[in-house]
């Protein structure tokens, strides 16, 4: 049964005077000329790639207001209006005629990461001319296109605002680290180690002398259950925190049966295959959330003894002198696998116990403010989503 006022279309129900259109009948689809090599460094003009981020170049061909959506690679829809360039690869949506160009980022964003979510390509995801052009869109009058991005750029200056915050947050974190790591906390007198100088208290060891690397069990693709214990694998390992998207699950009985491999909370795991992910190493810290669950092999956990503080460590391992260092030994395997004793064999300055604890603390503080800008930034996406469902089904009307 439909509501009065709305009518059941192709794509849902929306209201009786909006429309449904294809892209294409209400936006030229075409692609840039220039090639990645054109990016240039603190150009002047806004470059339009397949990147996530927006880079720059020193020529503009067009000047307008348009949408950018990749090809390939990254699919987020992005709105500019002024002069800019554009990849080869890269599609520019232009108006045919008037419409609210925001509103419209809004209607085709979703349609577009339902297409990539079925998987438009077969090895690589990719989108093509007619693809974008075929997108159908719910289209209200001009008049609530204008009151519904407004809504929404509200809803995207919160994000954005915080996204600001975070990113000062991190740059601080990065400051920390380094500085910590390296001079430690009160020290005027230092020495020449074949690491670069450290305080004259700290010692270099191998990270094997008090730190060992534990890998996970050969669980089979035949023990898994469409429910039980958590089966913790190389995917679920993201960088500083475990991601579940992709679950498997193993009988309880296994919690027992292998007690070994039962990850407890402040575990800390290392996927050990593929490593290291834009210069990050991907480890993490088991938490309440994560357990009970069950190491699969690949997979490494950290055992500590009691002349290391673990959090002190899982914070070294972060640290990008350790990244590089571990980037040595894995170097020229395909694809990249560091074994326990690789890892235990690379050299690291280690404080005593005492100011560990103390730079460990510091380190987690920064890391508590950056969960709590992250958890709030979740939350305005979270919101602005349900948002974006209700405005754009004409759920929630501006009119």
């Amino acid at each position: 049964m439909v509501a009065d006022g709305y009518k059941k279309t192709e794509i849902g129900v929306i209201p009786v005077e909006w429309d449904v259109v294809k892209v294409g009948e209400i936006l030229n689809v075409q692609t840039g000329k220039m090639n990645a090599q054109d990016q240039v460094n603190d150009g002047i003009y806004p470059f339009f790639t397949r990147s996530i981020d927006v880079q720059t170049i020193d020529i503009y061909a067009y000047d307008t207001e348009a949408l950018f959506i990749a090809g390939e690679g990254n699919f987020k829809v992005k709105y500019y209006n002024g002069k800019f360039n554009c990849h080869q690869r890269t599609y520019m949506l232009t108006s045919k005629n008037t419409n609210n160009m925001k509103f419209l980022l809004n209607a085709i964003q979703p349609k577009v990461n339902k297409l990539i979510s079925t998987s438009v390509g077969s090895t690589v995801q990719s989108l093509r001319k007619p693809i974008i052009e075929a997108l159908k869109i719910p289209l209200p009058p001009l008049k609530e296109q204008e009151k519904i991005a407004d809504i929404l750029s509200t809803a995207d200056e919160k994000i954005d605002a915080t996204q600001a915050q975070i990113q000062k947050a991190e740059t601080l974190k990065k400051a920390l680290l380094q500085k910590l790591l390296s001079e430690g906390i009160g020290h005027s007198e230092f020495k020449d180690s074949e690491l670069g100088k450290i305080p004259e208290s700290w010692e270099v060891v191998k990270v094997g002398k008090y730190t060992k690397l534990m890998g996970g069990y050969a669980f089979k693709s035949r023990d898994a259950k469409e429910f039980g214990t958590r089966w913790l694998k190389i995917a679920n390992v993201g960088i500083k925190k475990i991601k579940w998207e992709q679950t498997s699950y193993l009988e309880d009985t296994y919690q027992e049966e292998y007690k070994k491999f039962m990850l407890r909370k402040n575990d800390i795991v290392l996927a050990m295959t593929r490593p290291i992910l834009s210069m990050k190493l991907k480890i993490a810290k088991i938490t309440n959330n994560d357990i009970p669950a069950l190491l699969n092999q690949r997979v490494g956990k950290f055992i500590f003894d009691d002349n290391v503080n673990s959090e002190f460590m899982f914070q070294l391992f972060q640290h990008i002198d350790f990244v590089k260092l571990l980037m040595l030994k894995i170097m020229g395997t395909d694809p990249p696998n560091v074994s326990s004793e690789q890892l235990e064999t690379i050299k690291i300055p280690l404080p005593p116990l005492e100011e560990q604890k103390q730079i460990a603390e510091i380190l987690s503080t920064a890391d508590e403010k950056l969960e709590v800008l992250c958890a709030k930034k979740e939350k305005y996406e979270t919101l602005k989503i349900g948002l974006l469902q209700k405005l754009l089904s004409g759920e929630i009307r501006t009119v």
